[in-house]
């Protein structure tokens, strides 16, 4: 050990040739000392407002003594150096200065000892420090999220267990709520990781400040996070925090230049209705946070027995698809759009069918949201896309004509980096013109964020597809976005189609949504058209194009091929229907 260059020190010393002599035999060792002598209390309390590296303190002092000034400096700071140097100390009181906390003692006269005594209390000192230091830190890694800090998961749970043990004693219940941000992985691959980390700190913020200092806010992992809400009596209580949780929701969060609004799903439980052990809490309460997060939209769920059967078969399902997907078996079936007056074909829209290998052909409506949900719904839409424009080089290679074929595409598609690129690779790939190419995205897509898909809709365009806007009128958007958005088709919903031409409502519907896409000059394809009389009648109020099972009912691309060659939709009936 090096001795020190120089050193703050403080004296506590009533005779200043002490003070002088104590600061010349440090000076001698090669040690600078910027030094204050004080000696009565008040001075001393005065002075330890400033920063010291080291005191030196006489033992018999006017007024007080050196144990006085001992207790003073410890109450200020518990690891300041503190060194006795005096006459009248003696042995018995050294030793009981030094379990009172002083770190060293001096006979005076006897300074040759000073400047080691010195250096090895200093660095004892810097040592205990660094340690503390040292199991701060890892205390705050055990105990708390880095990122967010809330508190970590290990703490959580011990938190937890305290919670539940108190809650035994004094008859109350414990409240854990489990909270996810719906399609983070979808954020994460729009922003970036660096925004997917703003938005989950800007959360966790709103989360904590959100609930009382009574309640403990964790972050166990990604974008799942905890919340226990002990010592309740009254479960308006728990459901007092559950709405505050779920306000978190409301608004929008900022996400680098964006406004983000996110949703989210919570699944709840109590201790002991709903568990008693602290695991199977927490399993019932992530389980219903599961089943929660199936539902759209923000949502909750307490937990229930019945609940654990659905989230196995729901997780079964997922697990299924992803096999299903990486192995391909998925079929596309294929539904013509027509001309309304003359049945001419005028596109077709791809259906998906996962061919299961037990169950058949199953429906998307099955496997669709889960897919979305999941994230899987990037890969499958990457599949379809490649199945579609697989099909279409086969058609043409057979002599069809070019004509449009709508493929169904997610929010979650529209919103990942490169899609626009990605699908021009395919196009390139099986030689398709981009003409030949429509991408469908519901009005609920759209709203959910529009900045992005409006980002996302003119990059594809200007790989030359078509894009329309499906389910039209079941949503929430305004008719501005009509104007803003690159959209080129509208589809009249088949929920405004069902009771033509009966319903005068609908009708007006109907008649004014064909009165806004002419003068904004979007295409229109009615959906749902089942009856000659709907087919009819759409084509009096100059709806050109239609698409439903009146005029043709969804098949698979061999099936549907004769008539995209003919390019004409043959009556319900007729012997072309057939063929």
């Amino acid at each position: 050990m090096n001795l020190p260059t120089s050193v703050r020190a403080l004296l506590i010393e009533d005779v200043e040739d002490d003070a002088i002599l104590m600061v010349n035999a440090l000076k001698r060792a090669g040690i600078h000392v910027d030094h204050l002598r004080v000696e009565t209390m008040a001075q001393l309390e005065a002075a330890l407002d400033s920063n010291w590296d080291i005191v030196y303190s006489d033992y018999t002092l006017p007024g007080f003594n050196g144990m006085d000034a001992l207790k003073c400096v410890r109450d200020h700071d518990a690891d300041l150096p503190f060194i006795f140097v005096s006459g009248t100390i003696g042995e018995d009181r050294a030793v009981d200065a030094v379990k009172a906390g002083a770190n060293d003692y001096i006979i005076k006269g006897n300074y040759k000892r000073l400047p080691i005594a010195t250096q090895r209390v200093l660095e004892e000192t810097r040592i205990k420090r660094e340690n503390r230091m040292a199991k701060a830190r890892i205390h705050q890694l055990i105990n708390v999220d880095v990122m967010t800090g809330l508190a970590s998961r290990g703490q959580f749970l011990e938190v937890l267990h305290k919670a539940i043990e108190e809650a035994k004693a004094t008859h109350t219940k414990v409240g854990v709520i489990f909270v996810n941000i719906d399609r983070f992985r979808t954020i994460n691959d729009t922003f970036g990781m660096n925004g997917g980390d703003q938005l989950i700190m800007n959360f966790a913020r709103r989360l904590r400040s959100a609930v009382s200092q009574d309640d403990l806010v964790a972050r166990l992992y990604a974008d799942q996070f905890a919340i226990i809400v002990p010592g309740i009596s009254d479960e308006t209580r728990f459901e007092a925090v559950t709405n505050a949780v779920l306000g978190c929701f409301d608004e929008p969060l900022q996400v680098q230049r964006y406004e983000k609004r996110i949703s989210g799903s919570l699944g709840l439980a109590l201790h002991p209705d709903d568990g008693t052990l602290v695991q199977e809490l927490l399993n019932n309460a992530n389980l219903a946070q599961k089943i929660a997060k199936q539902a759209k939209g923000v949502s909750r769920l307490r937990y229930n027995r019945d609940a654990r059967k659905n989230i196995d078969a729901r997780l079964h399902m997922e697990y299924e698809l992803e096999s299903a997907i990486s192995k391909e078996q998925f079929v596309l079936h294929f539904q013509a759009q027509m001309n309304a007056v003359s049945r001419q074909v005028i596109g077709a829209e791809a259906l998906v069918r996962w061919q299961h290998p037990t169950k058949g052909l199953v429906g998307p409506n099955e496997f669709i949201p889960i897919a979305e949900e999941s994230g899987l719904i990037i890969p499958l839409g990457d599949l379809i896309c490649r199945m579609a424009c697989e099909q279409i080089r086969e058609w043409m290679q057979h002599g069809m004509p070019a004509v449009p074929i709508a493929i169904n595409i997610s929010s979650h598609q529209f919103q990942q980096p490169g899609f626009a690129a990605k699908l021009n690779d395919i196009m390139q790939t099986y030689d398709i013109d981009p003409a030949c190419i429509e991408l469908e995205i519901t009005e609920t897509a759209l709203m959910s964020d529009p900045d992005l898909i409006l980002s996302a809709m003119s990059e594809l365009r200007e790989t030359g597809v078509r894009i329309a806007l499906d389910d039209f009128g079941t949503g929430y958007s305004s008719m501005s976005y009509l104007d803003r958005f690159p959209i080129d088709i509208l589809k009249i919903d088949q929920a405004f189609i069902s009771n033509l031409p009966g319903d005068s409502r609908k009708v007006a519907i109907v008649k004014g949504i064909l009165s806004i896409a002419e003068k904004l000059g979007m295409k229109v394809i009615a959906e749902g058209v089942e009856t000659r009389e709907q087919l009819e009648f759409l084509g009096a109020l100059g709806c050109e194009n239609v698409q439903g099972f009146h005029a043709h009912r969804p098949a698979d691309g061999e099936s549907i091929f004769p008539m995209l060659h003919r390019g004409f939709v043959p009556e319900p009936g007729s012997a072309a229907a057939g063929r």
